[in-house]
């Protein structure tokens, strides 16, 4: 079980559990959202489970839009899409939770790091890729 900081309608932040493995993770992203049109968002994914992602952008998209991601993975690029279910805002930096709409399978974790790597998260690592790699 993890946890996630998670802001209500009325912005009161609070904890959420998700009952979904997942990893830390450093990726670069790529998103579009309906508000951004003609403009990729270019950021990071920070965590990465079967259930969502968080994100981080240098802009805040609103919670409750369906963003399509491309994550580039060690595999390649990997197409995603999700709603913004929370924002966050902590030492100036924005974060995002996107949730899939439906959870991915056991391959997806593989998929996006790597069976290898994969490993070496479960034994407390840290997964991280640079664009080009």
């Amino acid at each position: 079980m993890t946890l996630a900081l998670q802001r209500d309608e009325q912005g009161e932040e609070r904890f959420v559990t998700s009952r979904f493995e997942g990893a830390p993770v450093s990726l670069p992203v790529i998103g579009w959202a309906p508000q951004f049109l003609g403009t990729a968002l270019r950021g990071m994914v920070r965590y990465v489970g079967a259930a969502g992602m968080t994100l981080e952008f240098r802009v805040e998209v609103v919670q409750g839009t369906v963003l399509r991601v491309v994550l580039q993975t060690l595999q390649g690029p990997l197409e995603v899409e999700g709603e913004i279910v929370w924002i966050s805002f902590h030492g100036g930096v924005i974060r995002d939770g996107l949730v899939f709409p439906v959870p991915k399978g056991p391959d997806f974790m593989d998929l996006v790091v790597g069976e290898k790597l994969l490993e070496h998260i479960r034994r407390g690592g840290h997964a991280e890729a640079r664009a080009g790699d």
